[in-house]
């Protein structure tokens, strides 16, 4: 038979070369149809319709995706492999073929210059406290972190005190409650640290004057610290060591029965009847306040339907009084009020975004 003529030829190599090309260079968001003849082979790449636009998949690769499912054109058998009625319109009249490629994980973190990164982060959340009142203050009103510290979405847990869902929560707990009950931070330690990016563990030593009384104490937060690619705290997951002897010594015995009746609580209440006034109103006198309060069980400083978890909020009614005066009224606003193990876990996770790590990629099934 003779050979086609020259012209024929070149159309023809054209072609393979078109088809050469496609084949070696991935395109995504084609089609995100696997034949189900290929699906096995995919694993978690594989999906069931077409969105036409590529999308993250469900595992991760060093924050890239785990694997891309790229559209082949020129493999008719896929037609008739449970091909999707849209398939023929987009190569008629040729299928389309899937096969999933490994990604390319990103260079290695350096872990001491992300260490070193998240240690001063931490040690920065803290340095506003060591300053005069005005400057935490000042950053709790205007919603700005301090430079280098915290994500606009951070959130987190700080036990016995709770949980707090927002960047605007995070800064009334860590720059707005200690000013503003006279207390200021002479000094503030990272004194333990441990780093496995995006992570961090770290106990943090302050020592705190109560200025008032001139008394000075010592307390910690441990726990662990996330962050996001930028170095900066995403999340964070604290307890908070010696709260309790701490307000002790300054005044705030909240386990001493007597203590609470005839000291804190009429303070507590002074405080709420001058902040929370018009609209924001929780109780029809100081007095009504003091009879509801002394119903109430006598705990350690810590969350629930307590006069103690009342004071920690008064003092954030200075920065938000719509949401806070909730908070030390007769309702607990959702705050102060005792719930069960189960519903504060939930709360715990949807704050944390738990689980945390991230599971590790699987090999990749083709062996490339």
């Amino acid at each position: 038979m003779a050979p086609p003529p020259r012209g024929v030829w070149l159309t023809r190599l054209a072609a393979a070369a078109a088809v050469a090309a496609a084949v070696a260079t991935p395109t995504c968001g084609r089609a995100w149809w696997i034949p189900a003849s290929r699906r096995s082979a995919c694993g978690d790449c594989g999906k069931s319709t077409w969105t036409g636009a590529c999308v993250a998949l469900p595992r991760a690769c060093g924050g890239q995706p785990d694997a891309v499912c790229v559209a082949r054109a020129g493999d008719p058998a896929a037609a008739a492999d449970g091909a999707p009625a849209w398939l023929p319109a987009v190569r008629p009249p040729a299928a389309v073929v899937f096969e999933c490629q490994r990604c390319v994980p990103p260079p290695p973190v350096d872990v001491a210059a992300a260490a070193r990164g998240y240690e001063a982060a931490i040690a920065r959340v803290f340095e506003p406290l060591t300053q005069p009142p005005a400057v935490p203050i000042g950053m709790v009103v205007a919603g700005r972190p301090p430079p280098g510290t915290f994500a606009s979405t951070a959130g987190g847990r700080i036990a016995p005190l709770g949980t707090f869902g927002s960047l605007d929560d995070t800064l009334e707990y860590f720059l707005g409650v200690i000013p503003s009950v006279g207390m200021r931070l002479l000094n503030a330690t990272v004194s333990q640290f441990f780093a496995s990016p995006p992570y961090a563990y770290a106990t943090v030593d302050f020592v705190v004057r109560h200025t008032p009384t001139g008394a000075v104490g010592r307390a910690s937060h441990v726990g662990a610290w996330r962050f996001n690619e930028a170095g900066l705290i995403t999340a964070y997951d604290l307890t908070f060591v010696g709260i309790t002897e701490l307000l002790a010594g300054f005044g705030f015995d909240f386990a001493s029965r007597e203590q609470v009746e005839t000291v804190l609580i009429p303070r507590l209440c002074g405080g709420i009847m001058t902040l929370c006034t018009g609209d924001h109103v929780q109780y029809a006198s100081v007095a009504a306040c003091v009879d509801f309060l002394r119903t109430l069980p006598t705990k350690d400083f810590s969350s629930g339907n307590i006069a103690a978890c009342r004071q920690l909020h008064l003092p954030l009614t200075n920065f938000r009084p719509e949401i806070h005066c909730a908070h030390v009224g007769r309702s607990g606003g959702g705050k102060c009020v005792d719930r069960s193990f189960d519903d504060r876990y939930e709360d715990n996770a949807r704050v944390l975004d738990y689980p945390w790590l991230v599971p590790s990629p699987s090999p990749d099934p083709a062996g490339a």
